[in-house]
This record gives structure tokens, sequence and C-alpha cells, in this order.
């Protein structure tokens, strides 16, 4: 897997600054980021303002034994929520939210079972709604053989960075979709939770052979933002360059993820953590002054 991960963007620079490191529960380790290399280029004039907007994807490995990791989410997205919300904590809280869930298995191994290897949902701003979401993903399928085999991550994470944009101009709802709002009115979250590893490379139509370099490329253009809770495998450090990334390895193979979310003390925490950093991406969003 390359590791070379430079933007086809120039506009886009590394000049945007990396989020500050978090502390993570102790079983969650995280990975430091490195600097992603790009050529000089001019910096567009940027205003920055509270604006404490974002929609935010939880896209979650629905393998076999990623059910208690889905337990956990399900029994303590009201508290991710109630803490996002938060306005008497440090900083602005989020004003506006919208929620959705998507679970992913094996494109090839599964795209062709009754239950497929995508499960997708639309935006909501409803808890409840979420929670249902969640509890209707079947932790099941996978590639053969063992847990913990290469799932299809990146195919994933393709297709829910490139679902599109609500068209304003046309009257288009931000109810029952799956479309973005606008890059500039709200900031872009995608949070992965998974204990398996990942094929280097794409299966899913228009996208057959791309790799995390042309992944960072749509997340970058897409201004999305992207955390990951991930086995502590070495494949994952090139995720973690991703523009703004944040990412918590957690421990070797499915071990580490189902430790942490099998205690609730621990898998509290690291949702504080997450809604602590949501929270800063949607209040201190960068706007383009075009």
């Amino acid at each position: 897997m390359a590791d070379d991960l430079t933007p086809r963007d120039e506009a886009a620079t590394a000049a945007e600054a990396a989020p500050a490191t978090e502390t993570v529960p102790a079983t969650a380790t995280p990975v430091e980021e490195t600097p992603v290399p790009t050529e000089a280029a001019e910096t567009p004039n940027k205003t920055y303002k509270n604006q404490g907007i974002v929609d935010f994807i939880f896209l979650v490995d629905v393998t076999g034994s990623m059910g208690p990791c889905i337990n956990a989410l399900r029994e303590n997205i009201n508290k991710f929520i109630d803490m996002m919300v938060d306005s008497t904590g440090n900083g602005s809280s989020v004003t506006d939210w919208r929620g959705r869930v998507v679970g992913y298995r094996d494109y090839e191994y599964d795209k062709d079972t009754s239950y497929g290897w995508l499960v997708d949902n639309p935006f909501t701003r409803d808890v409840t709604v979420l929670r249902q979401q969640l509890a209707a993903l079947t932790p099941k399928g996978g590639g053969p053989g063992a847990e913990g085999i290469p799932e299809s991550l990146l195919d994933a994470m393709m297709t829910v960075a490139a679902a599109g944009a609500i068209d304003l101009q046309a009257g288009e709802s931000d109810e029952n979709t799956v479309k973005w709002r606008p890059r500039g009115r709200c900031a872009r979250v995608v949070i992965v939770f998974t204990d398996a590893t990942y094929h280097p490379t794409m299966s899913i139509p228009g996208y057959e052979g791309a790799g995390v370099k042309d992944l960072y490329n749509v997340f970058l253009q897409e201004g999305i933002k992207p955390y990951f809770f991930v086995p502590g495998d070495p494949s994952f450090i090139p995720l973690g360059r991703f523009n703004g990334a944040n990412i918590s390895q957690c421990g070797g193979g499915q071990d580490g993820l189902l430790s942490i979310t099998k205690d609730e003390a621990s898998f509290q925490k690291l949702l504080a953590m997450l809604a602590r950093g949501v929270t800063e991406t949607a209040t201190k969003m960068e706007r383009e002054i075009l």
C-alpha cells in the first residue's frame, strides 16, 4: 500500500492544522500524525466562525465479531449526542447536527448475499432513529475464515464520501437523504469502528483498483474529517495521515476494540473524547471567502 499521499488539489494545503492530540482510554493508543507532503500553493482567504453545524456518519464494520461494539454504540448513542451538544463544557456546543449509520462487510464475498455488503441509511436529526439504525445492524458475513481478515473499508469510505451534496438552489431537502449538506455550511465527519484490516484496493463499480491515495484525495476535496477506532495494525497508519484525521489503535486484532466496547467506563470515555472532537470540528469550521 502506498504511503505517498500527495493531494491532487493544489488549492488545499498542509497548512490546515492537524487536531491536537486528545486523551484516549488507556487501551486505545493514538498514532502520531505524519504531515502529508504537498507542493506549495496559495492559501485561499478564509474566515473562521463558530458554526456548530455538523453532519456525521458512524461507519461500522458489521461482520460477526462486531456485535458487542454495535450494542455499546446503541446503548450509549444518547450520551454521545448529549455530550456533543452540551453548552456547559469548553467551547461552543453543536447547535445543528445530522447523523447516519452505515454498516459494511466484504464487497466481493457479501455483495450477492441476501443481506448485502453495505447497510445504508439516510441522515437523521432524531436520536431514536439513530438507535434504530444501529439496532438494525446484524453482525454476519465477511470473507471466509477467521474474524479479523480484510474487509472492504476503503470501498465503504469512498461510498459515503462520494455521496454528493444537497442542492439547496434546486430545493432539495436535507431530510431522508444520504447526501451531505453543502461544504462550507457544515462540518463533515466520518467515524470508523472496525476490528479487522482492509483490502488495499477497492472493488466497487467506478473505483476498481483505487487505493488509499485516491480515497485521501476525495476526503480532502470533500472536506471530510475521519476518526478511526481500529486494530493496532500498521496498514492503518496511512489512513491516519488523512487531512485532520484522528486515529486510535485499540490493541491487536479484534480483542482491542472488544475490550473497550465491553467495558462501559472505557467506552464512555472513548465517546466523550469523540464528542469533544466532533464538537471542535463543527464549531471551528473554516469558510472560504470566494
